[in-house]
């Protein structure tokens, strides 16, 4: 400023001063100049500071009641009752001197008192603010390099109040059981305030008090709070939190006139170039990921489908999804399932040729782990085909032959893929269609089995027959496929052989014709002495069919009528190459089956003359008898004679 003459008395100074700090104290808080207001100058006095080079005068000014500091000591001081307009100074040198010069929230400690205060605040000011006291003009002044020297080493100030972070996510806490954000503190200089702005629907909780509040809400540095849910959760994935921040900053109050210095303090003020936001992210909805697996290996299954349900606080279901595992065995959902709520998952469709699982796994959502997982293991449903093979066979007893099924050891069957048959879960194809899956031999039992098959269409067939037997060809198909909740399916195919056919023919002919003869008896025995009897009809042959194969003997035990028997015991096998008779009067045909057996037999007539009467045999027998008796009376009567004469 440019100089002027007089004195004011120290004391009155300083207690100007005094006065002054506290109105700035007691209104810095709570005053926001804007850049429209008009404001009148207050010029209290004039300050000189003499030193070895002479002095120094700066001066003494209020606006509104506040000290204001003149800032361009080359041009004219401004009158009391000068008006001025307002506007904020983007200067951040401006700003610290202010902020660390008298009256400023850092105050240096080295000022002595309100004249030095103010002196050297305004003589640092004009260095910076200006080309017309270029840096070091004031260096003579006690206490200014210090000053400036204090200033230069102490950190900008904060521009403005503002959140510590610009993006907070919620968490489940189990303390209010529900969720809310991490803790948020506001930060920057210390006379400021920070408007927050609380949407509907949510609170804040002032971590200091415990208080919650909603709306509008003035906030000062250092407060902390974390927002949470009217609500146990939100029913947003996201929300703003806006708020308005108030600033320290420089304030120009200046003339029309540009000969007149500006004048400058440090003031708080709104501001109004934006809001600041703070993303809230809230847990929401969370992930569901179904892993599934074979229960015995643990491999990755595909084609399995669920159903989730999400149910009530009743246990009743209220809506319903369906999805299917992907080619990695997988199903993953993103943001289904709503925090605070029950749901239920159920498998609907096994994998192919599994089990479907019967397992029923619920799950409540807290909103502590962002993905929910669950494993679902299944078992592989096997196909079991067993052979039941019997066979039919006869025996001679009690003068039969009985029939009777037993066991056939070393029947030959084949199993034959009906179609391409997958492999489990339905990856590859196991076998081909018309591909031999295994090959089955019968036991003593008659029983064989093929296990561990995978469902499908099967074809079994009797590929060799016992020996004895005649084989089967009936080419049988099955589809062999378990229900969806049974793990195994066993098939049993029953299957009877018939034996080979066997047949014992024994001719009866008349010795010296040649004819036929009906009713001759034959009995016949096996190795074990059991027998059979048969008898010729009118072409004279005697038939026993199904002789089990062996070996065997037989003899006639009666002729027809007019035939001597023959008596003889002959040897003769069924079903073997020595099927030939080996005896009297019988001959084997060579060129026979092994398993039909033709013999011949020939008989002779009786040595009585035939009279041509038919009761001759009877005449023949009387008068025999009658001679017989004669004789008899003969010999009698002579012995008793002998007697008499005695």
């Amino acid at each position: 400023m440019k100089g002027t003459t007089g004195k004011r008395p120290l004391t009155t100074l300083f207690i100007c001063s005094l006065i002054f700090a506290l109105i700035f104290q007691l209104i810095a808080g709570t005053t926001a100049v804007s850049a429209a207001d008009t404001s009148k100058v207050n010029y209290i006095e004039e300050m000189r500071t003499y030193t070895s080079q002479g002095y120094v005068r700066v001066g003494h000014f209020e606006i509104d009641g506040r000290t204001a500091f003149c800032m361009e000591h080359s041009n004219e001081s401004p009158a009391t009752g000068t008006e001025t307009a307002a506007s904020a100074l983007k200067n951040d040198t401006v700003r610290k001197i202010l902020y660390y010069g008298w009256e400023g929230p850092g105050q240096w400690s080295g000022f002595a008192d309100l004249k030095q205060g103010i002196t050297l605040t305004s003589l640092l000011l004009s260095e910076s603010y200006t080309t017309a006291q270029p840096f070091g003009t004031y260096n003579f002044v006690p206490g200014l390099i210090e000053f400036r020297n204090y200033v230069n080493s102490q950190p900008a100030p904060a521009s403005n109040l503002r959140f510590d972070k610009t993006g907070v996510k919620a968490y489940y806490d189990p303390a209010i059981g529900g969720e809310r954000t991490e803790d948020i503190n506001v930060v920057g200089a210390g006379a400021g305030t920070l408007t927050i702005n609380v949407p509907e629907g949510y609170l804040l909780h002032d971590n200091a008090t415990g208080e919650e509040r909603s709306g509008e809400f003035k906030s000062g540095v250092g407060f902390s709070f974390y927002l949470r849910p009217v609500g146990r959760y939100s029913d947003e994935k996201e929300s703003v939190i806006t708020a308005k921040g108030t600033t320290l900053q420089p304030i120009i109050f200046a003339t029309s006139d540009t000969s007149i210095q500006d004048l400058t303090r440090l003031d708080v003020a709104e501001d109004v170039t934006e809001d600041l936001q703070l993303n809230v992210r809230w847990l929401w909805k969370k992930d569901l990921r179904i892993i599934k697996t074979d229960a015995d290996t643990g491999e990755r299954l595909t084609g399995a489908k669920f159903r989730l349900i999400e149910i009530d606080d009743n246990g009743n279901p209220v809506a319903d999804s369906e999805y299917e595992v992907d080619a990695n065995g997988e199903l993953n959902v993103s943001e289904v399932l709503k925090c605070g709520k029950k749901y239920s998952v159920t498998e609907i469709q096994a994998p192919h040729a599994y089990c479907l699982s019967d397992e029923v796994q619920t799950l409540e959502i807290t909103g502590e782990k962002d993905v929910e997982e669950l494993t679902f293991s299944n078992r592989k449903q096997l196909v079991t085909i067993k052979l039941d093979k019997k066979g039919r066979r006869f025996t001679l007893k009690d003068g039969n032959l009985e029939e009777r099924l037993s066991g056939l050891k070393d029947a030959q069957f084949k199993i034959i893929a009906a179609e391409d048959i997958l492999d489990w879960g339905g990856h590859k194809v196991k076998y081909k269609n018309g591909e031999t899956v295994a090959v089955l031999i019968t036991d003593e039992n008659g029983c064989a089995e093929a296990g561990n098959l995978p469902p499908g269409r099967y074809s079994i067939f009797e590929s060799k027959a016992p020996s004895g037997f005649m084989l089967d060809p009936e080419v049988k198909t099955y589809s062999l496929v378990p229900d969806a909740d049974k793990l195994e399916l066993k098939y049993t195919v029953s299957n009877v052989n018939e034996p080979e056919e066997t047949e014992l023919i024994i001719t009866k002919y008349d010795a010296e014709t040649g004819d036929t003869l009906q009713g001759a008896i034959f009995e016949i025995n096996d190795v074990e002495g059991n027998s059979l009897r048969i008898q010729s009809g009118e072409d004279g042959r005697a038939v026993a069919k199904n002789l089990p194969k062996g070996s065997y003997t037989f003899k006639e035990v009666k002729a027809p009528e007019g035939y001597d028997v023959d008596g003889r015991t002959q040897h003769f096998t069924v079903g073997t190459p020595e099927t030939k008779l080996r005896g009297f009067l019988a001959a084997a045909d060579e060129n026979a089956e092994d398993n039909i057996v033709s013999l011949e037999c020939r008989d002779h007539k009786t040595s009585i003359p035939d009279t041509g009467d038919e009761n001759r045999a009877f005449l023949l027998m009387y008068s025999a008898l009658g001679i017989m008796s004669i004789i008899g009376l003969v010999i009698y009567g002579f012995i008793a004679a002998r007697r008499k004469l005695r």
